[in-house]
């Protein structure tokens, strides 16, 4: 039963979440089992050496020694391991039984537990704006943004990544002292939630037309003194007569060719309602060396899922325009400006005197792996070329019919693709990259804008004479229902925590299943013969007494029973007994280990 018990515990658990502390451990029921099997098993034995030796003696001819033999090899694994050539099939019974230990080291060892996660659901209130005030960006003189809010001053540092040991991208939220009025908890701060948001973002809508012709020859400019190509830009603007737009301009070479049409690529991104996916957690293990288990310090950080792309965002409604916008503030307008910053530039092909060279402008441009260098044009048709290339100088063929040249010069869709400004994108043409950056910023922007709220709350005027005389407790549920008024209630988000998993081991199973298989295999044959026995024996000196004939039994059936007799001859004294009997006569009787007629065997299997 132990095989099968055993076997149904870790079916049943196998990859299921550590057991609470509540409920009893895997090992505590396998000690039971164990503890069982074993007194299970030791009983049969018991059983068995009994009927082997009571077998043994109702057969004509056996000997003293081979009782004695019998009951040695069933009641003692010393006896057994010096039996040598008496070792028999009890012998083999009881060897087997001593193996029964390793079944509690097998089953044991079939249980371990591997790191994994648990997920559940839970309600989350987070503290995010639903849309932002008139002019959160910067002030404005004529349309022009000018100085920077404090609050978009905080975005902003938090996108850069300035903030000690925090990430780019990760926005400390309004909290009291701990993380759980936030929804998403656990005991050691571990948890991770994630769901969708609704915040002021921005939707995306691109179009792409073909413009001016190029001819990139170095053969078509030999007479030219100077000549210069712009075969890539990018420009973010923004103006306040469109306040709630950022536009991305984007001119391009879209393939290898010397020759050709450059593309333009326009894409507005414009203020809108969007529901985008957000992940929840504490800011514990951007510290290192910290320990929040036991600690109520673990501050609750907030950021897009890190598992997301452009398609988990959705337009829920487009903004209006404030109708102060533009003038004097500008709620977006500082937006376009630190995008600028980042994704303006410009690559121009250029050639002074019939010297070749590639000139970069902006940030952005420094991440494409364009080849870089001088190239020198001489009449023989040959040019030297990237001769400050890790790579070493190249030699390059200027011949229009060789596009080798114009593939230095390439920088097309795929190019912006394979060289995306912010790994945290992965590999994204530049429309979705300033995209994400935007929305990026601007759930950065609702976490820090709901802070700004919720402090200027907490430590107005007004609130520290309405709190001055309540108690700390009632304070404190105070804060909690203020931030609660100021955080966006959202159901059935997924909440995600390490945990513990069991995973089994099937093939430790295995062999305690064999060991077990082969105690019992081992242990059947000693139960040969029980149906020559008309009752159940005993080793009890009472009944072994009986089988030798001892004379304090002299005329005694058996077949009564034995509980029936002790009550009957029970308190009869032994020495004196056999003294009454006469010393001179052995307690054993005159004949030989032949079993008398009070043996507890049948009469009808001794021989005549």
């Amino acid at each position: 039963m132990t095989v099968v018990f055993s076997f149904v515990l870790f079916k049943n658990i196998d990859t299921k979440p550590e057991f609470e502390s509540k409920y009893l451990k895997p090992a505590s029921w396998l000690s039971a089992m164990i503890s069982a099997n074993s007194i299970a098993l030791h009983v049969a034995l018991s059983e068995g050496v009994t009927i082997a030796w009571w077998y043994r003696a109702s057969r004509a001819g056996v000997t003293l020694r081979e009782l004695h033999d019998t009951w040695v090899m069933g009641t003692s694994t010393i006896g057994v391991l010096f039996s040598g050539k008496r070792f028999n099939y009890v012998a083999m019974g009881t060897l087997f039984v001593a193996t029964i230990p390793l079944n509690g080291f097998l089953l044991q060892s079939a249980v371990a537990l591997e790191a994994s996660t648990k997920s559940n659901t839970t309600t989350l209130f987070v503290p995010l704006a639903g849309r932002l005030p008139s002019g959160f960006s910067a002030e404005a003189t004529n349309g022009t943004v000018d100085s920077w809010s404090d609050d978009f001053v905080s975005v902003t540092t938090s996108m850069d990544g300035l903030i000690a040991e925090i990430p780019a991208g990760v926005f400390h939220t309004a909290a009291i002292n701990d993380f759980a009025e936030i929804g998403c908890d656990n005991k050691d701060h571990s948890a991770v939630c994630k769901s969708n948001a609704s915040i002021t973002g921005f939707s995306k809508k691109c179009s792409t037309n073909m413009t001016r012709s190029y001819d990139l020859r170095p053969s078509s400019h030999i007479t030219d003194r100077s000549y210069t190509e712009t075969i890539y830009s990018s420009s973010v603007t923004w103006s306040p007569t469109d306040p709630n737009a950022i536009t991305l301009t984007l001119l391009y070479k879209p393939n290898q060719t010397c020759q050709g049409v450059f593309e333009e690529q326009v894409c507005r991104f414009e203020a809108a309602n969007m529901s985008v996916p957000i992940q929840i957690q504490t800011d514990q293990g951007f510290y290192a060396g910290t320990d929040y288990s036991n600690s109520d310090s673990a501050w609750p950080v907030i950021t897009i899922d890190a598992n997301s792309t452009d398609t988990d965002y959705m337009v829920l409604n487009p903004l209006p325009v404030y109708s102060d916008e533009g003038h004097t503030n500008s709620t977006y307008g500082a937006m376009a400006s630190w995008l600028g910053s980042r994704f303006n530039g410009s690559i121009n092909w250029t050639s002074t005197d019939g010297i070749w060279s590639t000139k970069r402008s902006g940030a952005y441009t420094n991440t494409f792996a364009l080849r870089d260098g001088i190239y020198s044009q001489y009449p023989n048709g040959t040019a030297i070329g990237d001769t400050d290339s890790p790579e070493g100088p190249k030699s390059f063929d200027p011949n229009p019919d060789n596009v080798t040249w114009c593939q230095s010069t390439y920088v097309g869709l795929d190019w912006l693709t394979d060289t995306g400004y912010d790994s945290t994108y992965g590999t994204t043409d530049l429309p979705t990259t300033i995209f994400l950056t935007l929305n990026e910023m601007m759930l950065g922007a609702s976490a820090i804008h709901t802070t700004t709220q919720y402090n200027t709350l907490l430590y107005s005027d007004a609130t520290s004479e309405l709190t001055q005389n309540w108690t700390y407790d009632a304070t404190l549920a105070w804060q909690k229902s203020q931030l609660i008024s100021l955080s966006q209630t959202i159901h059935n988000a997924n909440q995600t925590q390490p945990a513990l998993r069991y995973k089994i081991k099937y093939k430790y199973w295995g062999a305690s299943a064999t060991i077990t298989i082969f105690i019992v295999l081992m242990i059947v044959p000693l139960f040969w013969g029980f149906w020559t026995l008309d009752r159940r024996t005993t080793l009890s000196p009472f009944e072994t007494a009986a089988a030798f004939q001892a004379r304090p039994l002299d005329g005694v059936d058996m077949k009564r029973g034995t509980n029936v007799l002790l009550k009957e001859i029970g308190k009869r004294p032994v020495h004196q007994a056999a003294a009454g009997f006469g010393a001179a006569e052995s307690s054993c009787g005159s004949s030989s280990a032949a079993v008398s007629e009070v043996s507890l065997v049948k009469q009808e299997v001794l021989p005549k």
